[in-house]
């Protein structure tokens, strides 16, 4: 019996960039799926679920952040209301199982690679089981991504490629050595080629969704002669440790890339190393932002306030320095201590956890409380942060702080009103201004039994 498969992406309430580039685990999914079955894709930032769309299909499967827990989890529920199996996955799911399990027929626990299929047989066996556990895939089985499931909605764009996943660096913050490993894996780079190779369309702007572009020097830089000659413009995340590797970064600026993405995080030292993050300290974030605008290539950089070491100055001393060093994209975010990671622990045994409301969790709320400063003037300080650094005079010095082609001074309008926009958008959230239809429309998640439970 074949089967047919509906992905859906669940959203935020906040604005999400829904529209730059689609996430990548649905096309890992339906490159893995058998070619028996019929695959079809939903994003929630385009158009909403019903029951009656559900119903069409035999399986649903949904992959859960914390942020967008709660619309999952609705979502799984309604297709299990229209007798549709239902599988959740992500690391939301992986952290919180049994919690996801209320509101789904199967939990994916970790990658799925090498369980998809065999979720799909049992389903056609009518055995499903309530969790299965994916292995950490090896990279000569990283797939190729089917790339076309993302046709039916316009995004800036589809060109999506993984060239590394895992990290080992733990920090305290983030979730991803829990969820994909403490060692770096590299997809092959013959495989990456003719992935590459496939990308039919003439628009060859493309996001390489790694955890970090400069893991290996080796292979990165192998991997950037191999894709030098593609004319690609592209983007990704990378360590500030590119910095002690300028032959690698001059590599990277040749094979098209228009923007690095930097974690800085804080310009303090004691900051860092309370998050578990020495190692950017070895770095000098001015001289790298430098080198990099010396070979063309934008610099985006994001800064976490709210640490116990951080003082109401930590904003404006936060964005003269990102001013003065000239950060073409800067962003301000409030600490969200998200479940499973070690600073979520840490504030729930201190009892400083102030809701276990997902929907809280999405960089637009406080959730937890600050040891020097009120949630309120945590959520300020970022908003004004924002505003400083995307304001008319702020915007204007960056366009004609150095040299730019056409294309690069159109990327930076696109940010600049993307950073515009998200300033608009966040006002009611972090400028203390919620609306009163927001007010109304607050709910207490179904999964909100006691937080005692949950942690």
């Amino acid at each position: 019996m074949s089967l047919k498969i509906l992905l859906v992406q669940p959203t935020t309430e906040v604005l999400s960039g829904d529209n730059l580039a689609p996430p990548l685990w649905p096309s890992i999914l339906a490159s893995l799926t058998p070619n028996e079955h019929e695959v079809d894709f939903l994003h929630c930032g385009h158009e909403r679920p019903t029951r009656k769309k559900l119903a069409k299909y035999d399986v649903v499967g949904i992959s859960a952040l914390t942020s967008n827990a709660n619309d999952a989890y609705r979502i799984g529920d309604m297709a299990r209301d229209a007798g549709v199996k239902c599988v959740i996955g992500g690391i939301h799911a992986y952290v919180m199982p049994k919690e996801a399990k209320g509101h789904c027929d199967s939990v994916m626990l970790g990658e799925a690679e090498y369980i998809w299929s065999k979720i799909l047989s049992d389903i056609q066996k009518n055995a499903l089981s309530p969790f299965y556990r994916g292995a950490v895939t090896e990279p000569e089985d990283f797939p190729i991504p089917d790339l076309s499931i993302y046709r039916k909605y316009r995004f800036f764009t589809t060109k999506l490629a993984e060239i590394v996943r895992g990290c080992p660096h733990n920090c305290r913050f983030c979730g991803a050595t829990m969820y994909s490993g403490r060692r770096y894996r590299y997809k092959n780079v013959d495989n990456l080629v003719a992935e590459i190779e496939n990308w039919n369309s003439k628009r060859r702007i493309a996001h390489f969704t790694n955890t970090n572009l400069i893991a290996s020097p080796r292979k990165t830089n192998e991997i950037m002669k191999r894709i030098s000659d593609f004319n690609l413009r592209w983007w990704s995340p990378c360590s500030v440790d590119i910095l002690h590797h300028e032959d690698v970064l001059a590599k990277v600026a040749d094979a098209g890339c228009m923007v690095l993405q930097f974690g800085f995080d804080s310009i303090s030292k004691e900051t860092l190393k309370s998050m578990n993050k020495s190692f950017n300290t070895k770095s000098d974030y001015r001289l790298l932002i430098k080198k990099c605008h010396d070979l063309g290539i934008e610099v985006g950089g994001s800064f976490i306030f709210g640490w116990d070491t951080d003082t109401k100055d930590v904003f404006k001393n936060t964005v003269e320095f990102a001013c003065d060093a000239d950060i073409d994209i800067p962003a301000y975010l409030p600490l969200t201590p998200f479940p499973g990671t070690d600073i979520f622990n840490c504030f729930s045994a201190q009892g400083r956890i102030t809701t276990t409301d997902w929907s809280n969790y999405n960089w637009h709320h406080c959730v937890f409380e600050p040891k020097n400063m009120t949630g309120e003037e945590l959520l300020s300080g970022c908003y004004h942060a924002f505003e400083e650094s995307y304001s008319t005079r702020s915007i204007f010095h960056r366009f004609y702080s150095r040299p730019r082609g056409s294309k690069e001074m159109a990327l930076l309008l696109m940010f600049s009103v993307l950073g515009r926009s998200i300033i608009s958008f966040s006002r009611p959230y972090w400028n203390g201004q919620e609306t009163f239809a927001q007010r109304v429309t607050r709910h207490i998640p179904a999964h909100a039994s006691s937080f005692k439970h949950r942690a």
